[in-house]
């Protein structure tokens, strides 16, 4: 057999998998058909189902018939076997011949591997990534989150920690069109969690002023119960959920969500 017919074969294939018949087999090989039995018979522990060959019954077997006609499968087989790969190279092995590890050679070339050739599988569509307005008015709302802390390069790094955390993005990938409704509801919380804290920074330092250089309260005093009011602030999750952000805040979430 040489390799311009093997080229012209009709590839069968099961579960998407190129098989070979026990008959085509053994006529490649050059051998009967009770030969390929019979090493499958005397070795069946040594052929794995689904690795080695798939035995074909019942229904699945009359569609196999309908679908490869040219593959003359008598109406009268019960069942079929068909080869891998894998097991059509376990028989050549057991057949030790000249002819049937040349042929298998030629198997793995134009038969085995022609419907990865032939059927490539389709490459995944590349997702698509935030353009620069996109990332200019992300990047604003980061800003708009962390100004006015202290340590406002902290906050704006813990930020994007979560935007990243929230999408499943590391860095330095960059974010994908695809996750902005992501991004803008995580930007809608830690909104409220940085207005909640802002406030209470802005409550306590008031209050210091009014209390301690004003009233001249006692300083220990004080500082015990603006050191509770910030903890209790840390505290207000469930209320930083429910809030609703300021208009201007809602626009610049509004601004990256449509894109605009």
């Amino acid at each position: 057999m040489n390799t311009i017919i093997l080229d012209n074969l009709k590839v069968l294939t099961h579960d998407n998998i190129p098989v070979i018949t026990t008959e085509l087999l053994a006529n490649l090989y050059g051998t009967e058909i009770i030969r390929i039995q019979q090493n499958y018979n005397r070795n069946n522990n040594r052929f794995i189902e689904g690795k080695h060959f798939f035995k074909i019954t019942g229904e699945c077997l009359n569609n196999l018939r309908l679908s490869f006609s040219e593959s003359q499968i008598s109406a009268k087989t019960r069942s079929l076997m068909l080869w891998t790969e894998r097991g059509a190279a376990r028989h050549a092995k057991m057949l030790e011949t000249d002819k049937a590890w040349d042929v298998f050679e030629q198997l793995e070339d134009c038969y085995f591997n022609s419907a990865k050739v032939n059927n490539p599988q389709p490459r995944p569509e590349a997702p698509e990534l935030l353009n620069d307005n996109d990332t200019r008015n992300l990047a604003h709302l980061v800003w708009s989150m962390a100004n006015g802390f202290r340590f406002e390069r902290a906050w704006t790094q813990g930020i994007w920690y979560a935007l990243r955390h929230a999408t499943g993005i590391a860095s330095p990938q960059h974010f994908e069109v695809n996750q902005i409704a992501i991004i803008a509801e995580e930007c809608r919380r830690i909104y409220g969690i940085t207005d909640t804290l802002k406030s209470a920074i802005f409550d306590v330092e008031k209050q210091a002023i009014r209390r301690l250089l004003r009233h001249k309260d006692d300083a220990e005093t004080v500082l015990r119960e603006m050191q509770q009011l910030l903890e209790a602030s840390t505290h207000e999750h469930d209320s930083i959920m429910t809030q609703s952000l300021e208009r201007w805040q809602q626009a610049n979430v509004n601004r990256f969500l449509q894109r605009n």
